[in-house]
């Protein structure tokens, strides 16, 4: 047994070669010791557990596991552990799903009598009846993997810190995720809709996402400082969502705010050149939003956006969408009376498609796509195209964008054929 000082407990391999570390919380009620155990694969990680405890020992936060309800610890690893790490956005997602959908199913349940099974029948619930919104049918295989791996994380610390034995969701299984079809315009739709959007107040962030391929949240979080006009370039520092406050209004509706958050990814940081027509619709832009000021005069609420309305006020998502409708409407882009796909699915509703439009709708996220295929169209490097578009990898660009990628093996292979002519010359 390898020994620490007193106090600290003890590390010893067991005949089983597992690892178990044993501390001591006080007195039983017969005045003895009241020593508790932790176990592990390997010493390091007992030994981390260990140190977890006692740091919570220390500081006066530890609990114990017998009494841990599960959505009480997965409430405290929101807060104490995941909130310091994550992005706004992911916090608001993960306190849904830990209030709306886990709390529900284990209100009761204590954290140690958790099992694999019991998680595996939550998620096979949540797939067939998961909807918060009273409407029928499950949660999406994104929405599920996502708490996944919220639960993940939070099990992962819960044996870390000695509350539970293992990370059962290792053994869960969800949804896969398949690949949705990618809706690319043509060129023609592309020409269309580019001149349907001159029409509208909010055209030019249609125009500029079908030249840049930035993300909604990001154009709509742009300020004037982080557009270079001169310099015919902008920064991408931020995305702009509206999130939950998790209160009610007087219509007991939930109450929301909107942020102002840092991008999707640290790549998603990044400096976009800027084409010159683009630059002169920008020049426009900002000519017309400074008459917009001065017809407004103290009303105006001057917070630097690049798009925002008639007092200054930015944009959120739901608001550009329902004139970026309108435009799709009138560049004949989407039917006026269109219900979601996904709407028709779970309703089964069966209708003949006319078009590969009907089939997969033209989203805004369709402009990204565009201006991807346009740009690999035209030679643009894969390198370069993935910085631009914010990828993680080099490689999300390339699975995503491997339809538009010319099939040039022939030509390429041609170049090499002088090393054979040279073999012959003796030359190599």
């Amino acid at each position: 047994m390898s020994k620490r000082g007193q106090n600290e407990g003890s590390i010893r391999q067991r005949k089983d070669g597992t690892w178990e570390a044993r501390y001591t919380i006080g007195v039983k009620e017969n005045g003895k010791p009241n020593r508790k155990s932790v176990y592990a694969k390997t010493r390091k990680e007992v030994k981390d557990k260990l140190n977890a405890i006692l740091l919570s020992l220390k500081n006066g936060t530890y609990t114990n596991s017998n009494n841990v309800l599960f959505i009480d610890w997965l409430s405290k690893w929101l807060e104490t552990y995941a909130k310091p790490n994550i992005k706004l956005a992911t916090y608001t997602s993960y306190e849904t799903y830990i209030r709306g959908h886990l709390k529900p199913y284990f209100l009761n349940t204590k954290l140690q009598a958790v099992s694999a099974e019991m998680l595996q029948k939550f998620f096979n619930y949540k797939q067939n009846n998961g909807r918060l919104d009273n409407r029928e049918g499950g949660l999406s295989a994104k929405t599920l993997k996502n708490i996944y791996n919220m639960l993940h994380a939070s099990f992962k610390q819960a044996y870390i810190n000695g509350l539970v034995q293992t990370n059962i969701v290792e053994s869960i299984r969800t949804p896969k995720i398949f690949k949705k079809e990618m809706r690319v315009l043509t060129r023609e739709e592309q020409n269309k809709l580019i001149h349907v959007a001159r029409n509208y107040r909010l055209g030019i962030v249609v125009i500029l996402d079908l030249f840049t391929g930035m993300r909604l949240g990001e154009i709509l979080a742009l300020r004037w400082c982080d557009v270079d006009l001169k310099g015919e370039s902008l920064i991408v520092r931020n995305s702009i969502k509206r999130l939950s406050t998790h209160e009610k209004t007087s219509k007991n509706q939930n109450k929301t705010k909107l942020i102002l958050d840092t991008p999707k990814s640290q790549t998603s940081y990044r400096e976009i050149p800027l084409l010159s027509p683009i630059v002169k619709e920008l020049k426009a832009h900002k000519s017309k939003q400074n008459l917009e000021k001065q017809l407004a005069s103290n009303s105006y609420i001057n917070k630097d956006f690049l798009f925002c309305n008639t007092i200054g006020e930015p944009y959120d998502q739901k608001t550009f969408w329902k004139e970026y409708s309108l435009m799709l409407v009138e560049a004949g882009l989407r039917d006026k009376k269109e219900k979601p796909i996904r709407n028709k699915i779970k309703k089964n509703i069966k209708s003949k498609p006319k078009s590969h439009a009907d089939k997969v709708q033209v989203t805004f996220h369709t402009l990204r796509h565009t201006f991807a295929t346009r740009a690999i169209e035209q030679g643009m490097e894969i390198p370069v195209l993935s910085k631009i578009l914010g990828h993680a990898d080099i490689s999300t660009t390339l699975n995503k964008y491997c339809h538009a990628i010319p099939d040039r093996k022939r030509e390429n292979m041609e170049k090499i054929e002088c090393l054979y002519d040279d073999s012959l010359d003796g030359k190599i």
